[in-house]
């Protein structure tokens, strides 16, 4: 089980690789084996299994180079469901979605996210956050996110992200 794991990611990344390089074909065919792996591997692994919110993520970063951002979004709302007390998988999802401008899934993944407790998504991941969708909102010409501002008011300390926060709003 561990080793199909690995050879997944490895696919995904070697795929990766190869489309950096300017080989799309051997991309491709790499992220295709990235899915057929995935594919043999996620029955082994049950509802609680770690594993299993990674192998979502790296399936939705597949899915959206091959052009299918549909099935990739269906990926990360699957990741987001099993592992949704995982801080990593907010994190991942997110720094995702963000730089491609996916607005309406940044919204609703980072409100996810700030709901979780703070032993499962840190504060500080939750200040960052709030910095990416207010920037998104702002490149759109919309209005910040009033969960996101509120948040940042919120924030009443004397840590680096702090400052920071009151110098963003």
């Amino acid at each position: 089980e561990r080793q199909r794991g690995w050879d997944a990611r490895c696919q995904r990344l070697m795929g990766d690789a190869h489309e950096v390089a300017g080989r799309h074909e051997a991309a491709v065919t790499a992220w295709r084996a990235a899915l057929a792996a995935q594919d043999e591997l996620l029955p082994s692994l049950g509802p609680r299994d770690e594993r299993l919110t990674e192998v979502f993520v790296d399936r939705g970063r597949v899915h959206f180079a091959l052009g299918q951002p549909d099935e990739g979004l269906k990926a990360f709302d699957r990741a987001l469901e099993v592992g949704s007390d995982r801080a990593d998988t907010y994190v991942d999802v997110l720094a995702f979605l963000t730089p491609r401008g996916y607005l309406e899934q940044v919204v609703a993944v980072y409100h996810q996210a700030l709901a979780r407790p703070g032993q499962e998504v840190s504060e500080y991941f939750k200040v960052y956050a709030s910095f990416w969708v207010l920037d998104l909102l702002q490149r759109r010409g919309l209005p910040p996110d009033g969960l996101a501002v509120g948040y940042l008011e919120a924030l009443d300390g004397t840590r680096w992200y702090h400052e920071l926060a009151r110098f963003v709003l």
